[in-house]
């Protein structure tokens, strides 16, 4: 059935036909994504207990920060030495800028930590 306007010009159908491809590929993406070894924070507590000595970072400008502190709180809990360092005035890929042109103060900062912390426990 043709539509038309007010002026007795047809209307063109301008909706968009969605194609979500395979049906099954939500199933395969929650199993790869709740993959422990995907996604860690998600993992169970008992897979946690004994891993090695964990060093997470985390910049207050980043989306994922909070993620990061619960999982060194699950570390913890489940017995993992755990170092955090929260550095509040760093942004997600703020280790780009440790030297170069664009250098940053908190950048070269973090890098002087992590390589103190390696130098003190590896």
């Amino acid at each position: 059935m043709k539509a038309y306007d007010n002026r007795g010009f047809q209307k063109k159908d301008l909706s968009q036909k969605l194609n979500f491809g395979r049906s099954d590929i939500t199933r395969e993406f929650i199993d790869k994504m709740t993959d422990p070894y995907v996604s860690p924070l998600i993992a169970d507590p008992e897979l946690l207990v004994g891993l090695p000595r964990a060093y997470i970072m985390t910049a207050g400008y980043d989306i994922i920060r909070d993620d990061e502190i619960m999982y060194a709180t699950r570390l913890r809990q489940a017995g993992v030495p755990t170092h955090l360092i929260n550095n509040k005035t760093s942004f997600h890929t703020a280790l780009m800028f440790s030297e170069g042109p664009f250098s940053l103060n908190i950048a070269r900062q973090t890098v002087s930590d992590i390589v103190s912390f390696l130098h003190d426990h590896v």
